[in-house]
């Protein structure tokens, strides 16, 4: 049984719709905690926390 053939099996093409937009969703979920999670370390790094060449790449990112 090939994967198309399990998918239809399984999923019907209303579920498909809603898991693509679940993953939509997710993955601007993802985007975001990503930023916020790059924001912290800039945080961290003008705190003087990392390495110079860092905060330099911090800085350059604040002043954008």
């Amino acid at each position: 049984m090939d994967d198309k053939r399990v998918d239809r099996i399984f999923f019907g093409p209303e579920t498909a719709k809603s898991l693509k937009q679940d993953i939509r969703v997710l993955t601007k979920l993802l985007s975001v905690i990503d930023n916020e999670f790059e924001r912290k370390i800039c945080e961290h790094v003008l705190k003087g926390k990392r390495f110079l060449f860092e905060q330099e790449k911090c800085l350059q990112e604040k002043r954008k």
